[in-house]
């Protein structure tokens, strides 16, 4: 259909550099697809992915390598509230006893790209009313849950609350680094964006993340939590790297 409309329009195949689509199978198939049929016509056509889905990916394996996992938290700690009204009523009480708002947890769909950071922006906006409530289950917390936020599990001591800051000091982080990488993919997914843009746009998301590597940039938030007198230095140091 692709080369029929070209041809229609006047165009040749050949005369094509470079395919640019979605990262679906029917666009670049090994077997059968878009890219595929016209790189039998064309076999000097270079095949250019969706920057914004390769954008997604990168920020998706940054999560992965980190010691607390973000996206369980969030998708955990949503599907808890989301299958019990009665759950969320007593959720509310938590938000009057710590004199906060009331607000629904946000859902984070992996495949959705920019849903990671509401769904945490809100996580941490209800932080102590939803700790609160996790806090008080004792044995009944969830134990992914409960790893996943560092509470302890089973006969597990408590230790001050410290795995549970460094928890909420990743969320920070992800949040922060987040805004970096939804700025990409919303100037990606303009109207006005041309590929002569595209290299400039990558460009500027690469240095960005090397300047925060270099400088060890976690955030303000996230840099609060972990400096505190209240860290151990042990966990300063681990959390640095």
């Amino acid at each position: 259909m692709l080369i029929s409309n070209l041809n229609d329009k006047g165009l040749e195949v050949k005369n094509v550099s470079a395919y640019s689509a979605d990262n679906a199978s029917v666009n670049y198939g090994c077997q059968k697809s878009v890219f595929t049929a016209l790189h039998s016509v064309n076999n000097n056509i270079v095949k250019a992915n969706c920057n914004a889905h390769v954008v997604h990916n990168t920020l998706r394996k940054m999560t992965d390598v980190l010691d607390v996992d973000v996206e369980t938290i969030v998708t955990s700690i949503y599907g808890h509230f989301s299958i019990s009204a009665n759950r969320c009523t007593q959720l509310q009480e938590f938000f009057e006893f710590v004199d906060t708002e009331y607000h629904d947890i946000l859902r984070h769909v992996a495949t959705r790209w920019l849903s990671l950071s509401p769904a945490i922006s809100r996580l941490l906006e209800s932080w102590a009313a939803i700790v609160s409530y996790f806090q008080l289950l004792h044995g009944e917390c969830p134990k992914r849950i409960a790893k996943a936020l560092g509470l302890p599990v089973g006969n597990e001591e408590e230790d001050g609350g410290i795995k549970l800051n460094v928890a909420k000091a990743y969320l920070y982080f992800v949040v922060n680094l987040c805004k970096v990488f939804e700025q990409v993919v919303l100037t990606l997914e303009s109207d006005d964006v041309t590929i002569c843009d595209v290299y400039p746009v990558m460009a500027t998301l690469r240095n960005k993340l090397k300047d925060r590597l270099t400088d060890h940039y976690f955030g303000i938030d996230a840099s609060v939590i972990l400096e505190s007198d209240d860290m151990p230095d042990d966990k300063k140091q681990k959390n640095r790297k």
